[in-house]
């Protein structure tokens, strides 16, 4: 059981610069505002995508965080947003 409801990946993409991950389909995108991160559903899904983006990217897995929040979290970012 995960303790999170939702997970984003905040990736570094050089040494100082970071970016959110956002998932349509199968289309992955960068965005530097958090307003715009997507949102995985589970842990391992993140940790997945995050992984094979980075690989067919850069060739390598960098750094990466993936994030979780939690229902009452969501909420307040949604109204924040």
């Amino acid at each position: 059981m995960e303790f999170y409801d939702s997970y984003c990946v905040l990736i570094a993409i050089n040494w100082d610069q970071y970016v959110w991950l956002h998932q349509e389909g199968e289309k992955i995108t960068w965005h530097e505002n958090f307003a715009h991160a997507g949102f995985f559903r589970d842990f391992n899904t993140a940790k997945r995508v995050a992984e094979a983006h980075l690989l067919e990217t850069f060739g390598a897995i960098g750094f990466y965080k993936i994030v979780g929040f939690s229902t009452d979290e969501l909420g307040y970012i949604e109204t924040k947003n």
